[in-house]
């Protein structure tokens, strides 16, 4: 994993094609593990995760945001808590309206409208769950949980500009697919 000194253009490998999703399983461990894999280690810029993931601190925080939804009282005037089992699935609270200055790192950015409050065509998913990842949401559970500074900055550097077509401004708000013909899948 490389972890720069500033943010770096993203590149969208998957414009143009027809693409969904894509999910990375990386071990901790290969995260965290020091190496020569840019200008410093991983555990140099996040030493606070380290030290959480070296106790083997259960992870509260990413339970509630993918498995469980977030219960009322950790997030000021937010829940989407559907109880204690644990299913991937996208939650709704349709008690809060949409926003009037919405953020892409939706609750992570403070818009309560936005992921993982339901999922905007425009959150950044990746981003927030990275962040996530990083540390930037055990302070919900644990207050005393500092995050290092290095989580509030990772991204997957992508934006909104990089959809090579822009959203359209009609459902379904993303373009039709590519034919699978003419565009090499």
């Amino acid at each position: 994993m490389h972890v720069f000194a500033k943010p770096a253009d993203g590149v969208n490998a998957t414009a143009q094609l027809n693409v969904h999703s894509i999910a990375l399983q990386i071990p901790t461990s290969e995260l965290l593990r020091p190496g020569k894999h840019g200008e410093s280690d991983a555990a140099a810029e996040f030493p606070h995760l380290e030290a959480l993931v070296k106790a083997g601190t259960a992870r509260a925080d990413l339970e509630a945001i993918l498995l469980t939804g977030i219960p009322s009282g950790i997030v000021k005037g937010f829940q989407n808590s559907t109880g204690p089992v644990q299913a991937d699935m996208l939650r709704l609270n349709t008690a809060i309206k949409p926003s009037k200055k919405p953020n892409a790192l939706g609750v992570v950015g403070g818009d309560l409208a936005g992921f993982p409050n339901g999922r905007r065509v425009f959150d950044d998913v990746v981003t927030i769950e990275l962040r996530a990842i990083a540390g930037v949401t055990v302070p919900l559970v644990d207050p005393t949980y500092k995050p290092d500074a290095a989580a509030g900055l990772v991204t997957d550097g992508l934006t909104a500009k990089s959809v090579p077509g822009g959203y359209l401004s009609h459902f379904p708000y993303l373009g039709v697919p590519h034919s699978g013909f003419s565009t090499p899948s």
